[in-house]
């Protein structure tokens, strides 16, 4: 056990610039858990309710799925640290317009839309940009345990840290909680500077045909694609399952926001444990564990579906989340394992953009499912679509060879 846990914590052992590098990804995670629910609250206080919220959700989420391809080719044009500090400097401008804007009083669903589109865009960056630091940073048979210290460590904070920005922001009202945020941000802005990262050798096309290389990266690997396929049919019925029709059925069945918040900390508990799993027991099949680990997400809404008790529907979120803990590992190793070290940002911007693009029109259809096959009918054919999306790549056999090893190249090389 002892040697287990040596190998989990190897990537933060003499490796400084890493070290420094997650130190900084932690404190923005906290940051943003202190702003939790906090833009929310600014838009129920202008008095526009639940639309005002979803119109700057909406935004938030076009921005992204406009955005992120772009931006992941400008994160493979720029120095990755660089990158990253330029969308986190952003970031910590549009938290504290924000927090200014819900101290004075002049929050409105319009601005609180533009610096939610903002963010996201500075996100995009950031996300595209990060994922190859790691790859750069980090030794190759070391990617699993890196990418499962990041998982576990960042739900562990997400356990406790929407607590305490619930706290603050009930106590201190949301300029509180987006100021807190703001200058978390900031101060993580300030560790990521100190990041040296090696150079990458990188061969300039042109920025659209650049943008065309990251697409061809995913098209001409079949386990890339497929997955992100996948992704694309379960990630929006999860995201109905869980996100919209799971607080409404614990307000149906379970009493309301206590029990849901019960719920989603069971959640929460389950994805460190997957990381957690992950980090000790390094599976090296990595498509089967992202494709079953997936599968797994058809748990909570069957548990809502026949009116589990609380206590079954937490086991179930805490299932779910353990295999959506190790499916994530798995997935972003093999990305940094098997794709070039110059493709990272444009590959990762890709799949991440795919998967996502359907959730509005899935969102749309919540309506006419309900209508057609009531919350318990819907339910179970999310938790279908979901344990299919999850398992299908499987039935190709070149996802199913796709391994975790120490050198890259004997992955790629290997005959499937």
């Amino acid at each position: 056990m002892r040697a287990r846990l040596r190998r989990a914590v190897a990537p933060l052992r003499g490796n400084p610039h890493y070290l420094r590098f997650f130190v900084a990804g932690r404190i923005n995670t906290f940051g943003s858990t202190m702003a939790t629910g906090a833009v929310a609250f600014t838009v129920l206080a202008c008095g526009a309710g639940a639309p005002g919220i979803a119109t700057v959700m909406l935004a938030q989420m076009v921005a992204t799925i406009v955005l992120t391809p772009i931006l992941g080719t400008v994160a493979d044009r720029l120095p990755r640290v660089t990158a990253m500090a330029c969308a986190g400097g952003v970031v910590t401008v549009t938290l504290a317009v924000e927090a200014v804007l819900a101290a004075s009083g002049r929050a409105a669903v319009w601005n609180l839309a533009v610096t939610a589109a903002v963010a996201a865009g500075a996100g995009a960056l950031s996300g595209g940009a990060g994922a190859g630091v790691s790859r750069d940073l980090v030794p190759v048979r070391q990617l699993p345990a890196a990418n499962a210290l990041t998982k576990l460590t960042m739900y562990a904070i997400r356990m406790v840290g929407p607590p305490v920005g619930g706290a603050v922001v009930a106590g201190a009202g949301p300029a509180a909680g987006l100021g807190a945020n703001a200058v978390l941000t900031g101060i993580s802005v300030l560790v990521l500077r100190g990041v040296r990262v090696p150079p990458v050798r990188r061969a300039r096309a042109g920025f659209a045909a650049e943008t065309r290389q990251g697409w061809q990266a995913i098209t001409t690997r079949t386990w890339l694609w497929s997955h992100t396929l996948a992704g694309a049919v379960l990630v929006p019925f999860w995201h109905l399952a869980f996100f919209i029709l799971g607080p409404a059925h614990a307000a149906a069945h379970h009493g309301g926001a206590a029990a849901w918040g019960w719920i989603t900390a069971a959640f929460a508990a389950g994805m460190a444990a997957g990381a957690a799993v992950s980090l000790l027991a390094e599976p090296r099949r990595a498509m089967w564990v992202a494709c079953a680990g997936s599968s797994l997400l058809a748990l909570p809404p069957v548990a809502f579906a026949v009116r589990a008790p609380l206590g079954g529907a937490m086991a179930a979120a805490a299932a779910g989340a353990g295999g959506l803990a190790m499916a994530m590992v798995a997935w972003r190793s093999a990305v940094q394992q098997q794709v070039p070290a110059d493709l990272q940002g444009r590959v990762t911007n890709y799949t991440d953009t795919v998967q996502v693009a359907a959730a509005p029109g899935v969102y749309l259809l919540t309506g006419p499912l309900l209508a057609a096959a009531g919350a318990t009918g819907t339910l179970l054919v999310c938790a279908c679509v979901i344990a299919v999306a999850g398992l299908a790549p499987l039935l190709l056999r070149s996802v199913r060879c796709v391994r975790l090893v120490g050198d890259p190249d004997a992955v790629l090389s290997r005959p499937c």
